[in-house]
């Protein structure tokens, strides 16, 4: 059982395809028109939350989806959903430990070469590109990029393109620095990540001010 041990952080990670029937009805009506897949892996993140969400003591409850299709959380509640091919999760916490988060799940080298130039400045593909495994990293670096911006979104409304942040070594870890001054700064944030055979999975939790 993939299980990150974060902590007041909840979650639930599947490998297994999850019937649309497990839908609540406000779910049902955001998703309809759905292609199959698509459908399938609505369906296995909706799943993952509501798991993760009775973890946390909570009962059952449809999480419907905001007119920018991210996941409304009921009162109280902040989490973030992710998936790749083979694999589906959901992180949730209490908005008293974290004001927001943000998951990512990649394939371990789903990052193509011919993508680098767009996604990373020279800082981050030196280091990459001096790596044991550089493909590996540049997926990490790549999914920690996605989940910061999952993270900071419900805090600022704000879109970023890849190349607007950077990913640094800090002092505990990996971190993901704004380059572009907004008007809308996201919190201070930690992070983490785990790698499992054929995945890499990252999270970004905003701390409290």
């Amino acid at each position: 059982m993939i299980e990150p041990k974060i902590p007041n952080i909840f979650s639930y990670f599947t490998t297994e395809a999850v019937s649309p029937e497990v839908l609540w009805p406000e779910e049902r009506a955001y998703s309809d028109g759905f292609g199959r897949e698509r459908l399938q892996t609505f369906s296995a993140g909706r799943s993952c939350a509501r798991k993760a969400m009775e973890f946390m003591g909570y009962a059952a409850m449809a999480i419907p989806a905001g007119n920018d299709r991210s996941p409304v959380w009921p009162a109280g509640i902040t989490g973030s959903i992710s998936h790749t091919q083979g694999l589906v999760g959901a992180l949730l916490c209490s908005i008293d430990h974290h004001p927001s988060i943000g998951l990512d799940i990649e394939r371990s080298t789903a990052v193509d070469r011919s993508l680098w130039d767009m996604l990373f400045d020279e800082s981050e593909l030196e280091r990459i590109s001096g790596a044991t495994i550089p493909d590996e990293l540049a997926t990490m670096y790549f999914s920690l990029k996605e989940a910061y911006y999952k993270m900071q979104y419900p805090l600022t409304r704000r879109f970023l393109d890849f190349r607007e942040v950077r990913v640094e070594d800090g002092p505990e870890g990996m971190l993901v620095r704004r380059l572009k001054a907004l008007p809308e700064m996201a919190p201070r944030h930690r992070t983490g990540h785990l790698l499992i055979p054929d995945f890499v999975i990252t999270w970004v939790l905003a701390e409290k001010s």
